[in-house]
């Protein structure tokens, strides 16, 4: 369902599907996960997107909140969720689609998780660095000829430079509640 066109005048398709397949994904995570995993590198760079929405309202329905307690489900789920979204936007064939969600969930983590991912502060920071020399190596549209390729150029660096803003936040949600913690380690570092 995720790669059919959806209906301008109902519901969505994918958002109906991926709401089906968060449902499932909270109460058997680890079966849930595999079937993903596998099936991932056949969807369409939008559909791994949806996906990876999945994981981002997992984050926010792992707290509590003036609407609702934390689900216990989701709680339980959170450590898994932060690990792949870490290694998602550390791997170099990401798509920039799944650059933007899986960023932007971790923004939001850093913001709404930030205990939980302090227990991945390593791994973050190693994706910090990834991000980093991502929008580093992405030339400058800057005398391009090719107006198409100069746009596509402009388009790669603006998702990297996102992605690395994003992480520089989830960081820094980090500090606001473990300011120690992150103090301690970038100390070691």
């Amino acid at each position: 369902s995720l790669e059919l066109d959806d209906d301008p005048y109902g519901d969505s398709a994918d958002g109906a599907a991926r709401n089906a397949i968060e449902l499932i994904y909270r109460r058997m995570p680890v079966v849930t996960q595999e079937v993903m995993t596998r099936l991932k590198d056949q969807l369409s760079a939008e559909a791994q997107g949806t996906l990876f929405g999945i994981y981002r309202s997992i984050i926010l329905d792992s707290r509590d909140s003036y609407r609702a307690k934390a689900n216990d489900e989701c709680v339980r789920c959170l450590p898994e969720v932060l690990s792949i979204l870490i290694n998602t936007v550390s791997n170099p064939s990401a798509t920039p689609e799944v650059l933007d969600t899986a960023s932007e969930a971790l923004e939001i983590a850093g913001e709404h998780a930030a205990d939980e991912l302090a227990n991945h502060l390593d791994a973050l920071l190693g994706a910090l660095a990834i991000a980093t020399t991502r929008t580093q190596s992405v030339k400058m549209a800057n005398g391009e000829s090719d107006v198409l390729k100069a746009i596509e150029l402009q388009s790669a660096r603006l998702h990297a430079q996102t992605c690395t803003r994003r992480l520089c936040e989830a960081i820094k949600g980090i500090g606001d509640r473990r300011a120690s913690t992150l103090l301690e380690r970038l100390r070691e570092i």
